[in-house]
C-alpha cells in the first residue's frame, strides 16, 4: 500500500497494523490540502470503492480489514483495486 503514496497524488499516507490499514486521502498531497465539503467525498469514495468491487469504509480515508485467511494473490488484487479506486477518484475530482 505504501507505493500508493508515490503513485497517487490523492494519497497522503497509509498506516496500519497487520492486515488492518487506512489510506489517508487529501486534495493535494504536496500541500496537505484537505477536501472541501463540496467535493462530496462521503459519497464519491464509497461509490468508487463499489465500482471496483470493494466493500470498505471511506470518506477522506479508506479503511480496509481483509479476512485473516487472505492469500498473497488476493492481497495483491486488493492493492490493485485500491490503486484503481484512487485513480478513479483523481480523475473524477480533476486531480493529477
Amino acid at each position: 500500500l505504501q507505493d500508493l503514496v508515490s503513485r497517487r497524488r490523492i494519497v497522503s499516507a497509509t498506516r496500519g497494523v497487520g492486515l488492518m490499514h487506512q489510506i489517508d486521502l487529501v486534495r493535494d498531497s504536496d500541500t496537505g490540502e484537505a477536501f472541501k465539503p463540496e467535493d462530496d467525498m462521503a459519497h464519491k469514495v464509497p461509490a468508487a470503492l463499489r465500482a471496483h468491487g470493494l466493500l470498505a469504509r471511506g470518506r477522506d480515508n479508506i479503511q480496509v480489514a481483509p479476512p485473516l485467511v487472505i492469500t498473497k494473490l488476493e492481497a495483491e488484487n486488493l492493492v490493485d483495486r485500491l490503486d484503481a479506486t484512487t485513480q478513479t477518484l483523481e480523475k473524477e475530482l480533476n486531480i493529477g
